[in-house]
């Protein structure tokens, strides 16, 4: 499970998602869903959630309102959300990048933008 993680977080950040930056997340509750939201932690990022069944136009107008810089999913959620949504569709099989290096621990931590209240 952390290997699988972790190569999709290298996939994230190759992509230049990191701390500070918001990913979507839709894919349908499963074992896979946990690894993507590890992957997505390991990049120092936040997941946006998305329910299996949301409407692909409530999730492009979240996407937008939080500046996400893509959506994690799976293939066949990607192939509903493409024509729909403004970002990149990352499926999570395809972005992975397995190597024998460790994966480079965030130096910074996620904050939130200086423009709104804590």
């Amino acid at each position: 499970m952390d290997t699988h993680a972790t190569a999709i977080a290298r996939g994230l950040v190759a992509r230049s998602i990191g701390p500070g930056d918001v990913v979507g997340l839709w894919m349908a509750r499963g074992l896979e869903l946990l690894i993507a939201q590890l992957a997505i932690a390991k990049t120092g990022a936040a997941w946006l959630p998305f329910d299996a069944d949301a409407p692909v136009d409530r999730i492009a107008v979240c996407l937008a309102d939080a500046s996400a810089k893509g959506l994690l999913t799976s293939q066949g959620f990607a192939s509903k959300a493409a024509p729909a949504i403004a970002v990149e569709a990352l499926v999570y099989q395809e972005i992975a990048i397995f190597g024998e290096e460790p994966f480079p621990i965030r130096a910074r931590a996620a904050r939130p933008p200086s423009n709104r209240p804590i």
